[in-house]
């Protein structure tokens, strides 16, 4: 069997592991802070630095605009968002974060490094740079803005 006939079924592997590792640390974290892990979907998407209005959050989430105001109104509550008037179309509110909020999205992001720390330290030099040649692959040919501006060894 050809590596690329291979590669799928390792894809499902990593996948796995991924998901057992970032989706559980997710839910951990939402349940530390407090917030549904929809909640703390809605702060990682607006962590990316594009604002989105109700609509864009009920899209991103699957849900109705009603459900997404809902979860919304909470995260104002909270102090993690802010609602603004949309610059383009003043019907429209634009739901940003917060510095709370960004903090809150800093601490997540901090908790999943620390798992790739304890990986990393668990490799050699020569593994690591193996692995990032591997995943700066990957994410060029995903597409993945990230990859152009992959950080220098």
């Amino acid at each position: 069997m050809s590596a690329s006939e291979r590669l799928p079924q390792r894809f499902d592997e990593v996948y796995d592991l991924f998901s057992d590792v970032l989706f559980g640390g997710f839910f951990r974290f939402a349940r530390s802070m407090d917030l549904s892990p929809p909640q703390l979907g809605i702060l990682m998407r607006l962590g990316h630095g594009r604002p989105l209005g109700v609509s864009g959050v009920g899209g991103e989430l699957s849900v109705t605009s009603a459900a997404a105001s809902q979860m919304i109104d909470k995260l104002v509550q909270l102090g993690l968002v802010a609602r603004s008037e949309d610059e383009e179309d003043r019907r429209s509110k634009r739901i940003g974060l917060t510095a709370a909020g960004a903090d809150t999205v800093d601490r997540f992001k901090a908790s999943r490094r620390e798992w790739a720390k304890g990986l990393a330290a668990r490799m050699s030099e020569a593994e690591a740079e193996i692995l990032l040649s591997a995943i700066d692959i990957l994410l060029s040919k995903a597409g993945c803005p990230a990859a152009e501006g992959s950080a220098e060894r």
